[in-house]
């Protein structure tokens, strides 16, 4: 099967990372995999759970009707949810099978993804670093010790506008 990764079922993945990272998941839950990704692969575990995105507010019975034993809502502006099939059924299969439905925009795998070693100093040491108040309200030190940097991922940043009367600027 060819599992979509759609950035708002990322983001989702992200709201359950925290809970596999504590080991809230039997390892004997989880299978290998390996998920296409862009021009690359990333290498996985998943188990019995999938994650969902719904067109509006799922309909009393709407879990029951799919035979979902289990159901999470991970973020409602989004509308992603986590769920689990029938005894039996993994996360592969279940996205599969969640992605025909017409109340879902998107299903993948919940996977479960290896944490790397930070590759920098955190926090760095930096002698201005703590002056840097932005980084913080980010939380870049949670970030970093998450992912440090990839060559082949583009960071974006929206700045709304500088203050041309600050002091750093003012020479300028």
């Amino acid at each position: 099967m060819r599992v979509s990764v759609n950035v708002a079922l990322i983001l989702g993945a992200l709201v359950t990372a925290k809970a596999h990272a504590q080991g809230t998941a039997s390892p004997t839950d989880l299978r290998p995999v390996r998920v296409p990704m862009g021009g690359r692969a990333v290498d996985a575990h998943v188990g019995p759970h999938a994650l969902v995105r719904l067109r509006g507010e799922p309909a009393p019975g709407w879990a029951a009707a799919r035979g979902l034993t289990e159901t999470r809502r991970l973020n409602r502006r989004l509308g992603i949810w986590r769920v689990r099939g029938a005894a039996g059924e993994g996360g592969v299969a279940l996205a599969a099978r969640l992605a025909g439905d017409p109340s879902v925009v998107d299903a993948m795998p919940d996977l479960y993804l290896r944490r790397r070693g930070t590759d920098i100093d955190v926090p760095p040491d930096d002698p201005r670093y703590g002056g840097q108040w932005y980084l913080d309200r980010i939380a870049i030190e949670e970030a970093w010790s998450i992912e440090t940097g990839d060559a082949a991922t583009t960071i974006v940043i929206v700045d709304n506008g500088c203050d041309m009367a600050h002091p750093d600027l003012e020479a300028a």
